[in-house]
């Protein structure tokens, strides 16, 4: 049976609470952390998928690839990661202090995961990138170095003491995502 529009919208408003500013409002922490842990996950997952496609598409798995130290397309590469690490945490760290200026945890849980989703969006970027070189050139470098954007990916999973450290946000404000 296919939804229709119509009988989609109810089904989404029992699923979504909204606040006063008609934005997406959480029960509680936990259920905000768990859809932020959700969607890294599956955005670091996807990426690893991706990178295996290639390498199995690709002439890697044959032996086709250069075995010149670091090629022209290596160095692109590696400037693409190096970037893209340095800009995700620019990114971050720059948007950080605009917390303290929101009110209210809803919008303070909005505006960093916002924040958030940028900066893996840019170092998913960055390993993407690698992939698609490595496949165009035929450079394993690209691959080795793609591997460790993934791994810096993961790396930045958020985690619950970290991210409450990085908000700065109140103890009134701690209780209440942890209450609900």
């Amino acid at each position: 049976m296919f939804f229709m529009g119509r009988e989609l919208i109810p089904i989404l408003q029992k699923k979504i609470r909204m606040n006063s500013n008609n934005q997406i409002s959480w029960k509680n922490g936990r259920e905000w952390l768990r859809q932020l842990v959700l969607l890294h996950s599956a955005m670091t997952i996807m990426t690893v998928i991706i990178s295996f496609m290639i390498f199995f598409i690709s002439d890697f798995v044959a032996g086709g690839y250069e075995s010149s130290p670091i090629p022209a397309s290596g160095t692109v590469g590696t400037v693409i990661a190096f970037l893209g690490l340095l800009v995700s945490n620019f990114i971050y760290r720059s948007k950080l202090p605009g917390i303290q200026k929101l009110s209210g945890l809803d919008n303070k849980l909005l505006y960093f995961r916002g924040t958030s989703i940028t900066t893996y969006a840019i170092l998913e970027f960055a390993c993407l990138m690698n992939f698609i070189i490595a496949f165009l050139s035929g450079n394993i470098y690209n691959i080795y170095i793609g591997l460790i954007m993934v791994v810096f990916l993961y790396l930045k999973r958020p985690v619950k003491d970290k991210i409450l450290k990085d908000m700065r946000l109140s103890k009134e404000e701690i209780e209440e995502f942890e209450r609900g």
